[in-house]
């Protein structure tokens, strides 16, 4: 690859990706089309240190902040649009000159629209949905749906995730037959009386062992192709985990919750299908780290391939819209084409961690072709409801769908050598900001207190107030000094929980102080679904206003000293506990009340570093992508809904 003259680059080898970095202030082709130095140190010239060139201050800080080099080139753009580049953590102006333009990136991608009506926490899912459904309807009987036979094929290539299927496949109210497919070292026998015994609506469940190759979709196109063949209507699901990308993070759960996401949403698809006889599939729309599709990417020649023995036509010049990640309904007929080519085992190549350019890539596109051979169209859905947001309820968000589920096992409390821990619940109500609810009230044994800004602020049966010794007149720095001094308030107790006052906590509290003994640690948190580092959060206040940007551009400067600090995964501070009577956890609390006295008062900015800086012990609380927005243990409402106790009351009825 043939590089600018004018440049010396220095390749650093680092998790598998090759990252390059600018090491020469001699930037005469550069500096004229993607970083003027004139332009960003008159840009950001509060920011940039004496002795240090605008150059050198990019590379090493600058675009972590999202300072754009020039006006040609977008910085968070280009990490936004090209979330492979984001994941490696490489300097998104190196990698597109080394590589990027090379590829025809762009230098200044255009900014993602919110499109959708609804609430996300992640970007917008991609394409235009053509059925949108209602996860809080309720369950309305399927006209017609008796004369089908369903059959739903599981690819179990995952076995740990089998609870989980069980638990989203109950959500078929209707009679079906389940196939299930599963690699050669499981024992297929178990695998089909566990969901035998689980699931009461299906009437047959038939377990295959199969060959590791061809991926999920040889699982039915090959495996199963007799047995699909006697259904009418067919639902594909399997167990994903795209390892291979950071940035997919979410994707199986969003594509599991638009296919079986609840009763009500599994029943409006399959009326869809009664109603318009003319829908031969409906999938998901594509994810959102999919900005890019529909598209045949690298797969185009295997795709021609395949399509030619299912048509005289040419495969058409633009990818048309499929299922991308390969969960789907559909009518049989229409699936009848590709599974009459006898398609064999050995037509699919060895498994080699392939991510495209095989049969079975090739096949998931095409698959989107089938119902127009048919006469038929293809149908994306969305729900209006986030998979991540099942448990968030918004200022408008007032019904409670049927049901809201817990795991499929109840839980039991365990019984811990130590069976005297002294557990307290606090939070804090200051300046009439929120609407007191019970956070917390099935465990009698633990100690609820609310802490308060004056004398007559009434806090809910059960708790304990105490008035603050200290109230500032912005009042969410009243609840702030409340959060960070729980060793000053409950320093006789074994843990403590900070809860925030818009949350209700359902669950056990116990199952988290035992997370936090089997690790040593002196705190516990939640890690954010989304948003990776202090940086991303500080992009996000600062472009709504919440915080001061240049406050908040000091502040993270001021913790970017430490690159480290980059890596540590981004805390949420709604939920968490600690254990009051540790030192570290004393310092930890005053280094990040010091933060919050000295920049912004949002804590999330600062809790990493007053983390790291005081040597914390912590662990996570909750699995990867999880919050209290999705979590069974949790209800989350936002600031303004006025219907906190009809929804809770509501919620409990159907556990």
């Amino acid at each position: 690859m043939a590089l600018s003259k004018n440049i010396r680059w220095v390749p650093l080898i680092l998790k598998g990706e090759i990252k390059a970095a600018i090491t020469t202030t001699t930037l005469t082709t550069v500096q004229t089309d993607f970083f003027d130095a004139d332009w960003y140190k008159e840009k950001y010239s509060t920011s940039l240190q004496d002795g240090i060139s605008p150059l050198d201050h990019y590379n090493s800080v600058g675009w972590k902040l999202g300072f754009n080099p020039s006006e040609q080139f977008s910085t968070f753009g280009y990490l936004d649009f090209y979330h492979d580049v984001k994941s490696a953590g490489i300097n998104p102006l190196t990698h597109y000159l080394s590589a990027g333009r090379f590829e025809g990136r762009m230098p200044n991608p255009p900014s993602r629209i919110h499109n959708s009506p609804f609430q996300r926490l992640t970007p917008d899912e991609v394409g235009t949905p053509d059925i949108v459904l209602d996860y809080d309807a309720p369950i309305k009987q399927v006209v017609g749906i008796d004369h089908e036979r369903i059959a739903v094929h599981l690819h179990l290539y995952h076995t740990d995730m089998s609870d989980d299927f069980i638990r989203y496949l109950s959500n078929i109210r209707q009679t079906f037959t389940l196939l299930i497919s599963v690699m050669a070292e499981v024992n297929s026998d178990k695998v089909h009386d566990l969901f035998s015994s689980a699931l009461p609506n299906v009437n047959q469940v038939i377990v295959k062992v199969i060959e590791n190759r061809g991926r999920d979709v040889a699982s039915w196109a090959v495996w199963f192709r007799d047995e699909i063949l006697c259904s009418t209507i067919f639902l594909h699901v399997h167990t994903k985990k795209s390892q291979h990308n950071k940035s997919h993070a979410g994707w199986f759960r969003y594509l599991r919750h638009t296919t079986l996401g609840s009763p009500s949403t599994v029943n409006q698809i399959l009326q869809s299908f009664m109603s318009d006889s003319q829908i031969g599939i409906i999938a998901p729309c594509y994810h959102w780290s999919l900005a890019n599709q529909p598209n045949y990417g690298k797969n185009r020649l295997v795709c021609e391939e395949f399509f030619s023995r299912l048509s005289d036509t040419e495969l058409p010049t633009i990818c048309q819209d499929y299922p991308a990640g390969s969960f789907f309904w559909a009518r049989t007929t229409v699936l009848k084409p590709l599974l009459n080519l006898d398609i064999d085992i050995t037509d699919f190549p060895a498994e080699e961690g392939q991510v495209d350019g095989t049969i079975a890539h090739a096949i998931e596109r095409v698959i989107g072709l089938l119902p127009s051979l048919s006469g038929m169209t293809y149908k994306k859905a969305t729900v209006n409801v986030a998979y991540d947001l099942i448990r968030y309820f918004g200022n408008d968000r007032v019904n409670v769908p049927e049901p809201i589920w817990k795991s499929r096992y109840p839980t039991t409390p365990q019984v811990y050598r130590k069976k005297s821990d002294k557990i307290a619940v606090y939070s804090c109500l200051s300046g009439s900001y929120e609407q007191a609810i019970p956070l917390i009230d099935n465990d009698e044994s633990i100690d609820k207190f609310l802490i308060v800004d004056n004398h007559n602020v009434r806090v809910p049966e059960g708790f304990t107030k105490i008035v603050s010794n200290y109230v500032n007149p912005e009042s969410v720095r009243t609840a702030r000094f409340a959060k960070t001094h729980p060793h000053i308030w409950f320093h006789d107790y074994d843990f403590v929980f900070w809860i925030d006052s818009n949350i209700h906590f359902l669950g056990d509290l116990r199952n988290y102080t035992q997370k936090l003994k089997a690790v040593e640690a002196d705190c516990g948190f939640i890690i954010h679904p989304v948003r990776s580092n202090f940086v991303e959060e500080s992009k996000i206040l600062s472009a709504n206003k919440i915080v001061d940007y240049e406050i908040a551009t000091k502040q993270i400067t001021r913790y970017l000293s430490d690159p480290n600090l980059l890596n540590e995964p981004l805390f949420e501070t709604n939920f968490m506990v600690s254990r009051p009577s540790s030192k570290t956890v004393h310092k930890f609390m005053g280094t990040w009340w010091a933060e919050l006295n000295k920049f912004t008062h949002r804590d999330q900015l600062s809790v990493n570093y007053a983390a790291k800086a005081t040597n914390l012990r912590w662990t996570p609380l909750l699995g990867p992508g999880r919050s209290a927005r999705d979590h069974q243990d949790f209800i989350l409402f936002s600031h303004k809904n006025c219907h906190r106790e009809n929804i809770i009351s509501a919620i409990k009825n159907t556990l």
